[in-house]
């Protein structure tokens, strides 16, 4: 145990002596003390750059997250691309792979981003949803055919109706065949029609709204004859979006 003596007016030289007295023990221990902070500092650092983790690219991460086990993270992803939009040919393909997820909101997200960039060369992967157990994705689909499809698209969505048992997209599938330029979608329109069911609205408002002649719902058989007097020479006017009669030309088809 230590006692301090006070040294009253002297405690000055006694401090001063205390330190004379070991120079070389004290210069040693801050030495060493400056040597071990040193060490310290330079194995922290020496960690942080050894140990760190890389910085992802954000197209990888999100390529990443596409193949996720998580469906919410292949949502993500899916609403992420466009943004990489330079880089498609990297990730295009795996959008494609998604069209076949088991996650129904997947699948949607998926044809609605390939609607969204214009991939017209592969409408027909996306329209082999057309018999999907989900709605959502076949409206999508149907979506996609009235942005990209063509007249000769309208064939398949004819032929799908014909064994559609829900009358609602029954009528949709025919609506967007008609809607494209297909004119064999007429006549079953007005079958919907006449048989005056819950969707004879949606059916009429369907064909009405891209040929070029009036009739009002209860008019259905002046339209069928001016349909049928005049099939030969009924074009599709694509810039208009309407079925016309084109005087002057006979047309077999």
């Amino acid at each position: 145990m230590r006692t301090l003596i006070a040294y009253g007016a002297y405690w000055y030289p006694w401090f001063m002596r205390r330190i004379a007295e070991k120079p070389v023990e004290n210069t040693l221990l801050a030495l060493r003390n400056l040597v071990g902070y040193a060490l310290v500092a330079a194995l922290f650092v020496t960690g942080v750059f050894l140990f760190r983790k890389p910085m992802e690219d954000p197209l990888e991460h999100t390529i990443h997250m596409l193949g996720g086990a998580l469906s919410t993270d292949r949502l993500t992803a899916l609403s992420n691309l466009q943004e990489f939009g330079t880089e498609k040919e990297r990730w295009l393909p795996l959008v494609l792979e998604r069209l076949h997820d088991e996650d129904v909101q997947v699948r949607r997200s998926a044809v609605d981003l390939l609607t969204t960039l214009q991939e017209r060369a592969h409408l027909l992967e996306m329209m082999t949803l057309l018999n999907d157990k989900s709605d959502e994705v076949r409206r999508s689909v149907l979506n996609a055919v009235k942005a990209l499809g063509e007249s000769r698209d309208g064939e398949e969505l004819i032929r799908v109706a014909r064994d559609e048992e829900d009358p609602e997209m029954k009528v949709a599938f025919l609506a967007t065949a008609f809607e494209v330029g297909n004119a064999n979608a007429a006549l079953p329109l007005v079958d919907i029609i006449a048989e005056n069911g819950m969707f004879a609205d949606d059916a009429y408002h369907a064909l009405r709204a891209h040929v070029q002649f009036e009739f009002t719902r209860t008019e259905i058989s002046k339209f069928t004859n001016w349909w049928k007097s005049n099939r030969n020479r009924i074009i599709w006017d694509k810039p208009t979006g309407m079925f016309i009669v084109q005087l002057g030309r006979e047309r077999h088809g």
